[in-house]
């Protein structure tokens, strides 16, 4: 998943060049062209598709088991809509690797998060979100001679045109992926039940209560106990008592958040 039909293809000459059979595919591939590709990749002739909307929902490859995000996304669902590219079943595989270089799982979590029962409706502080006043375009500085442009458009003093967004190559950085699949949170939470983690969420919001902490704190002393945060499939009525286990784990962040301050200071 690329961030861009420049970006795609850059992506595949550089898999090319490491010898790896690869395809790039864009909304302007023939019909007689991409199903060829996907009939390749079927066979095994190829072992990466490139794209950048293309293949992101509706493909179903149920031997694909190997997922590169390298394209940003705040949309919830079309992150889950990618991930499950690899995801589903078939005889011959028995895991996925998932590589997200673009960080969706840091902002829109894993994909073995409760999935909220709320819809968002973009509405802020309030606001119904319509009859909003045309945005002002703000000058900005020419690429090129850096002359500012009062307009979009090309530059009026050197004529130069800003390139599209979508021709755009981003600059390789080279970074390391950090594994969250498989540690000790998310096994936790594997080996839990909805009807568990909603009692944990309830006891750590009670402690909150209790002890007149915040109750983002429970948030996130949750993401941290399950590896995952918590969405409102985990609200559960306050509970009677609160457990050693919860009490003890929320104290001991309590504790190390402490040190950590004396240590910085």
């Amino acid at each position: 998943m690329s961030a861009s039909v420049a970006h795609s293809m850059e992506l595949e000459a550089e898999f090319a060049h490491h010898g790896v059979d690869c395809r790039h595919l864009d909304a302007r591939t023939p019909d007689e062209e991409r199903a060829e590709i996907f009939a390749d990749y079927d066979a095994g002739k190829l072992k990466i598709l490139l794209s950048v909307g293309v293949l992101n929902t509706g493909f179903d490859a149920p031997i694909a088991s190997y997922l590169a995000i390298a394209r940003p996304t705040k949309s919830l669902m079309l992150h889950r809509q990618m991930v499950g590219r690899v995801l589903r079943h078939h005889p011959d595989k028995d895991h996925a690797l998932i590589y997200d270089h673009a960080g969706n799982y840091i902002e829109l979590g894993s994909h073995l998060d409760d999935t909220p029962t709320v819809l968002c409706t973009g509405k802020k502080n309030g606001s119904s979100g319509s009859n909003k006043p045309d945005r002002e375009y703000i000058p900005k500085p020419c690429t090129k001679c850096k002359a500012l442009r009062e307009k979009p458009g090309p530059c009026p003093s050197c004529g130069h045109k800003p390139v599209p967004q979508d021709e755009l190559v981003r600059e390789v950085t080279e970074v390391k992926l950090k594994q969250i699949v498989g540690n000790p949170s998310l096994s936790r939470y594997a080996a839990s039940t909805a009807q568990q983690r909603a009692s944990v969420y309830a006891q750590m919001l009670a402690w909150c209560k209790l002890n007149k902490k915040k109750e983002g704190m429970a948030y996130y002393r949750y993401k941290e106990f399950y590896g995952v945060a918590p969405s409102y499939q985990n609200m559960a009525p306050p509970p009677l008592k609160i457990s050693p286990a919860v009490n003890n784990f929320m104290r001991a962040g309590i504790i190390r958040y402490a040190k950590g301050r004396a240590k910085a200071s």
